[in-house]
């Protein structure tokens, strides 16, 4: 009988690519066994970046290697040896032929079975595969055994965050060098050490040089990685033909290549600027000592250009119009539609508008001050393509002749970006060897993700960062400017003729990876109560309350109404009203940067300063809400004036603000970093002193504010603030009440004070003007708005300039708490249409006049609205109240009056247009004789939120006497209709008699005796007699004269207004 036998061997990995494996062996009793010795797994890739010819131990789907087995056995012909390679991606067993392989001392007899080149299958996956392998010697005894080989597909992954040179300024030599590295599934290993050497703007000089075989670091590096993780101040030699002491040298890029068992390799390279001693520039007493300046304008702040077909260049942006701004749109990637845009300067003043169009032209005259006064040796204004995603901008910026700087495009690229570049040679020859850097708006981002790129490098030549008004978490303004086209930073906003319309700034934002990046951020919504966005319970809006809620206030509702494809529609006015759909590919790449955003600190030993504009009024909340639109049908001809019209609900939206921000950021994205100084500067005090408003856009034309920031950057502490500027909120003013006017199209809205100063729109400059002291204007899309001083006396004038309907909200306001409102819903209005108002020094919307329609433009007022504290004023259509006649019979009382609505088309107003009943009375009474009598209505309790009521039409009761018909002889085939009609002989006398009764049938007598009217012309008329006795009237009627056979109709005139006739013949 067999006896079977457990050996287990243990597994590892050797030099030399020897495996070893477990084992399980069936033999013959007292028999010698075959035995599996070992196998070998040889590599035929020499891996590179590694040692001199060092092997794959382990292996990736797809390599070659060669598989060897090692077997001893007492019996000769040698074992059967089958190797089963299915796990490697082979189906059938593999077997070969034995080649002796000599003895040794523990195995007198091996044998070698070489199984030649073999390829690890294409579709093998990571992991430790088994190969089960089986020796049968001549006898039948059986060595059943299981190697082991690793597969390893994936790049080992390592991170250098930090070479650092020594405390010592002149050791040059020696370094350390921190990172992390981790590997899949086989042994990492570090390789090739690169060093490359380069000048202040980035140009190649020299390089260092190591070898693994030489280096004692690698020994070090590699005790690290069998630990996967970190690695800490790991020292390092550097030797080379270049020496480090050659000032020319700024740069130091060093490079780690690591590899894999498996020949996987890869690196990483970080680059530090070479430390020098330098002089200390505040060693002199008295000596300046500043850095110099990199300043990074904000969004929109650079214009752009192309060249032109005649070899010079078209400025694109500021715009001219559409046209231009449409030249520099995105695609949906968010790369730019255009290859050939460049940029080469900053805005200094907008469409050459002096004074109120300077941007930076104050800070940089300031810059250029210091720097010739020896206050800084140098400085840089670096001018980029804003519409770019961050790491385009830091990636690229060629500078071709004429200064042109390409940050896209094929000329774009460059291994010497522009902004990186620059800080670098300004570090170079800054007094203190480092540069501060002032960052505005959008700029403050690049500043965040430029350190971020510079990783170590940063902190050796950067010493102050200045954020001013820069939106870190984002800002609302962005989510109106993506769904409805509301302003960026435009710095000045001219008409479309002379700028761009906001249907075209929507279509730039919604694939603008900029824009995007402004949007609020998941983390502004734990900081900031309100809500980006509301949405009204009216029911046109029930299909968006059901999708989104009420509210918008988390980033997840926030991008879910952004992007959703299935949006439901809603009718409105104007285009611009229906929010666009966003692009979720940008919004997903934005979301990811403030991930890491949100959470930036600066780096160690870069002191940050915040600075944020205050007082102005910076959207907060977008608010969604049904609304009214109204079309006439029908004009009064001689003053245009709306008789008729039809009204339906739309969607509009209405800007809710706050004066906590600059107009554009709110103040908790400005100052968002814990830790660091903080500053307020209040422009709502600064802009009531000043006839030139400054907000977001133009901040930096606060005389204080920039003095501010020339003490921070020089280092000088006046032991007081400049004026207007705050280390905490400013103080409000307790009597500081506002007037918000808030206008939806067709008309422009235009203010004017006592002294003629205007804010709105010119049409003599084409230009907004901000005149009134302490006045805004706003626009958000197609809505205009103007805030104002409740103590000015303020002229407000709306003209039109297309047929439509306006709505009008007033807003009276103490800081961000709402006093008072009325709003003008719905009112219809034409081309020509002027609106006017008046509101008195600080007589708020209780003292305001009636808003005033001249509806023609003929400077006659046609309509007058009263404003209506609280409530909602709409143009009421004028209704007729008709009052219906009434007949009744003598004696008979008096019956319910009733009356008819009628529009001025003349149709019935439908049911639930009006309440109410008009107050309608008679004269007429019980006792009243038989005649008419008026019927007047008055407005009574009538009421209606859309008409009013300018007609009451009287009506008419006829009081009438009970008629029985004429009395015999005559046949009153009327009343008595089974008889013939009566015939009387030519000649005769007929007497016609008839009585008149009340309604109880009691004959009575009439005020006025009825009249008898002649058959026939030629006869006079005449009266009925009363008889008294037989109480009725009668009238004998002489037939001579005649006709005979002919028919008469004879009749009797009462005085109650009703003829009776009867027909009789003579013969």
């Amino acid at each position: 009988m067999p006896v079977r036998r457990l050996i287990t061997l243990p597994f590892a990995i050797v030099a030399g690519g020897f495996l070893f494996f477990s084992a399980v062996s069936q033999t013959h009793a007292a028999v010698p066994e075959p035995f599996i010795y070992r196998a070998d797994f040889i590599g035929t890739l020499a891996i590179p970046n590694a040692p001199y010819n060092t092997r794959q131990t382990a292996f990736k789907a797809g390599d070659d290697f060669v598989f060897r087995v090692l077997v001893h056995s007492d019996y000769n012909p040698p074992p059967e040896l089958l190797a089963d390679l299915s796990s490697l991606g082979y189906s059938d067993a593999a077997t070969t032929t034995a080649r002796w392989a000599g003895y040794d001392a523990r195995y007198p007899a091996t044998y070698w079975y070489n199984f030649g080149f073999l390829t690890i299958g294409a579709d093998i996956s990571d992991g430790v595969k088994e190969i089960p392998l089986i020796a049968t010697d001549t006898p039948g005894n059986i060595h059943a055994s299981t190697t082991k080989i690793i597969v390893d597909n994936v790049l080992p992954t390592v991170t250098l965050n930090n070479l650092t040179f020594p405390d010592a300024p002149n050791d040059l030599v020696n370094l350390t060098i921190s990172g992390s590295v981790d590997g899949t599934g086989s042994v990492v290993r570090a390789g090739k050490l690169a060093i490359e050497l380069f000048d202040a703007l980035g140009r190649f000089i020299g390089a260092g040089y190591t070898s693994i075989r030489y280096r004692p670091d690698i020994a070090t590096l590699n005790t690290v990685f069998d630990t996967p993780g970190t690695f800490t101040d790991i020292p390092l030699l550097y030797f080379g033909t270049t020496n480090l002491s050659d000032p020319n040298i700024a740069l130091l890029k060093f490079t780690l290549y690591v590899y894999d068992q498996a020949g996987n390799t890869t690196s990483s390279s970080i680059t530090v600027p070479v430390p020098r001693e330098l002089p200390d520039p505040c060693a002199t007493p008295g000596a300046a000592c500043a850095s110099n300046v990199l300043f990074l304008p904000g969004l929109e702040a650079s214009r752009l250009y192309r060249p032109d077909w005649q070899g010079g260049e078209e400025k694109l942006w500021e715009p001219g119009g559409d046209a231009d701004a449409l030249q520099i749109a995105m695609t949906t990637t968010g790369s730019s539609a255009r290859s050939d845009i460049y940029t080469r300067d900053v805005i200094d003043n907008a469409y050459y508008t002096p004074v109120k169009g300077d941007v930076y032209k104050s800070f940089l005259e300031q810059l250029e001050t210091m720097k010739s006064d020896d206050t800084i040796a140098d400085y840089a204004v670096t001018p980029y393509d804003w519409r770019l995603t961050l790491d385009e901008i830091l990636d690229n910026g060629a500078q071709l002749s004429g200064g042109r700087l390409y940050y896209s495009g094929p000329l774009g690229a460059t291994s010497t970006p522009y902004i990186i570049q620059e800080l670098r040679r300004l570090a170079r020859n800054s007094k203190t060897g480092k540069v501060t850097i002032v960052a505005h708006s959008n700029g403050g981002l690049l500043a965040k993700a430029l350190t971020d790129k510079l990783g170590a490098e940063a902190s050796p030549l950067i010493d102050k960062i200045i954020f001013v008004a820069v939106p870190q978490a984002g800002t609302p303004q962005a989510v109106g400017a993506i769904l409805h086209g509301f302003e960026q930073s435009l710095p000045v906003k001219p008409l479309s003729l002379f700028g761009m319309t906001e249907a075209t700034a929507r279509e730039l934002a919604r694939n603008m990876p900029s824009v995007y990046n402004l949007l609020p951020s998941a983390n502004y919504f734990t900081y900031v109560d309100d809500p980006v966005i509301t949405i009204s319970a009216d029911p046109l809006l029930a299909p968006w309350r059901t999708a989104y809620g009420g509210v918008i206030h988390s980033g997840e509702s926030l991008h879910a109404f952004l992007v959703d494809q299935s949006r439901v529609t809603l009718p409105v006015s104007d285009p611009l009203v229906s929010p666009t759909v966003g692009n979720e590919t940008l919004l997903n790449d934005s979301e990811t940067l403030h991930n890491t955003q949100d959470s930036w600190m600066p780096p160690a030993g870069i002191a940050l300063t915040e600075i944020a504009g205050w007082g102005m009024e910076t959207l907060k909340t977008i608010k969604y809400y049904q609304g009214i639109k109204s079309t006439c049908t029908l004009h009064n001809s001689s003053d245009g004036k709306c008789l008729s019209m039809v009204s339906i609900p739309i969607l509009q939206y209405k800007p809710e603000t706050i004066l906590d921000g600059d107009g554009t950021v709110v103040v908790p994205s400005a100052l968002w970093t814990p830790g660091v100084q903080k500053y307020w500067i209040d422009l709502l005090d600064y802009d009531s002193l000043v006839t030139i408003e400054r907000k977001h856009a133009d901040i930096l034309e606060v005389p204080q504010l920039r003095t501010l920031i020339q003490n921070i950057i020089t280092n000088i502490d006046t032991g007081s603030l400049p004026k207007f500027i705050y280390t905490t909120t400013p103080p409000t003013e307790t009597d500081g009440t506002r007037l918000r006017f808030t206008l939806h199209s067709p008309l422009t809205l235009n203010l004017y004070d006592d002294l003629g100063n205007h804010t709105g729109f010119s049409t003599t400059t084409n230009s907004l003007e901000e005149n009134i002291p302490g006045s805004t204007y706003l626009s958000f899309g197609e809505v205009q708005y103007i805030s104002v001083p409740a103590s000015t006396n303020s002229h407000l004038i709306m003209d039109g300039y297309e047929d439509g309907s306006f709505t009008f909200d007033i807003e009276e306001t103490q800081g961000d708490t709402v006093l008072a409102t009325t709003v003008f819903s719905g009112i219809p209005s034409f081309e020509n249409t002027k609106v006017t108002m008046d509101i008195p020094q600080d007589g708020g919307i209780e003292g305001a006049s009636d808003l005033r329609m001249d509806v023609q433009g003929d400077g006659t007022v046609d309509v007058k609205l009263e404003p209506k504290p609280g409530g909602v004023v709409v143009l009421l259509m004028p209704l007729t109240v008709t009052a219906e006649d009434k007949k009744i019979t003598l004696g008979e009382p008096t019956p319910p009056l009733t009356f008819s609505i009628t529009d001025a088309l003349h149709n019935a107003v439908a049911d639930g247009d009006t309440t109410g009943a008009p107050d309608c009375t008679t004269t007429a009474t019980v006792t009243s004789p038989a005649g008419k009598y008026p019927i007047t209505c008055s407005v009574g309790t009538l009421s209606s939120e859309r008409y009013e009521f300018t007609e009451f039409v009287s009506g008419t009761l006829v009081v009438n006497y009970r008629w029985d018909g004429f009395l015999q002889p005559i046949n009153d085939t009327a009343h008595q209709v089974e008889q013939s009609m009566s015939i009387f002989k030519a000649g005769s006398t007929v007497p016609v008699k008839f009585q008149l009764k009340d309604v109880n049938g009691t004959p009575v007598q009439a005020a006025t005796a009825p009249l008898w009217l002649a058959p026939q012309t030629g006869m006079s008329d005449g009266v009925y007699k009363w008889d008294s006795a037989a109480q009725q009237y009668v009238y004998n009627w002489n037939t001579k004269g005649f006709a005979v056979g002919s028919w008469y109709k004879i009749s009797a005139q009462l005085d109650d207004g009703n003829i009776y006739s009867v027909t009789i013949g003579l013969r």
